[in-house]
């Protein structure tokens, strides 16, 4: 079993391992581990107390990081339903997702803003 310290290791990306472990339902993120077929998600190997739709939301913009998804894209396909300007629900939803992935308006975490369109994942 090869260590984290694994010269082999060195030069892979977290989206290297992300894209090789995405078949088994785990997307690895180096800090940010999402097991989708679990539900769970762990920060720094500690597990993350989220909601279904915060869940929803994070794996939607987890699967193809630096896609921009727009806030009717998010709504249909956490919501399953059609968009009526619900834009403060998901808004909402957003920011509690990334106050408990101890982001802050200030730093560039996981769930970037891209104004004027919406939201995506954050690429290497």
């Amino acid at each position: 079993m090869d260590s984290p310290s694994d010269p082999g290791d060195a030069g892979r990306s977290s989206r290297d391992a992300a894209r090789s472990r995405t078949s088994s339902g785990v997307r690895d993120f180096g800090d940010l581990v999402i097991d989708s077929g679990a539900r769970r998600v762990t920060l720094r190997a500690n597990p993350v107390e989220l909601t279904k739709t915060e869940f929803d939301i994070l794996l939607l913009l987890s699967e193809s990081p630096g896609r921009v998804c727009t806030l009717e894209q998010i709504y249909r396909n956490v919501w399953k339903d059609e968009y009526i300007g619900a834009a403060n629900t998901v808004i909402a939803h957003i920011k509690n997702l990334r106050n408990k992935l101890g982001e802050s308006p200030r730093d560039r975490g996981f769930i970037g803003t891209v104004w004027g369109v919406c939201y995506k994942f954050a690429e290497d």
